[in-house]
């Protein structure tokens, strides 16, 4: 099997490999994170049934993957609870940042595969200096681009994801990026299962390795990339303007 990966200095080329399977993905999300915490799946047998929603043991995941119904809609939580409850109040850790990219409804997507699909946007990512993507996924219609962290952030880390996220999709809103998907407590499709709308599997078709798998990102170092100013550089600035306050209110 191929999946498609750019190279900034030959352009795309084919690779022959074998694809991620949901194992490698979930396992992701799985490492680092607290043993005692939970994740949320969601299941429907057509796109427009009732999804349904259990929350598992993270020691249970390899056992829960291996008995995917891969036939059925199934999504996942890109982060971790402390209780088992999909809710922000619940975050006990974050895994990556990610989009949700509808790049068949723009004009530079249409008529591309997948495949042709990433490729150009990593391009685009480059052209408007955001990190490029560990993983790409087709979700069997758009794309799940997915940036890895090298570690779980935990919860009071949330506002600067939060930050985040919104710089990351602001600067790729006209390439797609969906501003309704950004919330910690999302959940995307699961890789090697069925999109029931469209028919497709859901698979990657864009992987950013080193020796190790799939690049993943320092957080300090990807806000680094983002935000106009550093985290050294504001704790310093304030710094600064506190003292200034400071000796103004000195009688001295």
């Amino acid at each position: 099997m191929y999946y498609t990966e750019f190279s900034s200095a030959v352009g795309p080329r084919k690779v022959e490999t074998d694809l991620l399977f949901p194992k490698e993905e979930i396992s992701f999300l799985q490492q680092n994170c607290k043993k005692d915490a939970y994740f949320a799946l969601l299941s429907a047998r057509s796109d427009t049934a009732q999804k349904k929603q259990f929350c598992f043991p993270v020691e249970k995941m390899d056992w829960v993957i291996d008995h995917l119904d891969v036939k059925a809609d199934t999504w996942i939580s890109q982060s971790t609870f402390f209780v088992p409850s999909r809710r922000i109040v619940c975050l006990s850790g974050i895994s990556s940042l990610f989009l949700d990219l509808d790049y068949y409804k723009t004009d530079w997507g249409k008529n591309k595969t997948p495949e042709e699909a990433a490729n150009h946007f990593v391009r685009i990512c480059q052209e408007v200096g955001i990190p490029i993507p560990s993983l790409i996924v087709f979700s069997g219609r758009g794309l799940q681009i997915k940036w890895l962290l090298s570690y779980n952030i935990p919860r009071a880390a949330l506002p600067r994801w939060n930050l985040a996220q919104q710089k990351i999709c602001r600067r790729l809103a006209p390439y797609g990026a969906d501003a309704n998907a950004l919330d910690a407590a999302r959940v995307l499709r699961v890789l090697h299962t069925t999109n029931t709308r469209s028919g497709r599997l859901v698979r990657a078709v864009f992987v950013n390795s080193d020796i190790d798998g799939p690049v993943r990102y320092n957080f300090e170092d990807l806000c680094n990339a983002l935000f106009e100013f550093r985290r050294d550089e504001l704790i310093s600035s304030d710094t600064i303007l506190r003292n200034f306050q400071n000796a103004l209110k000195s009688p001295f």
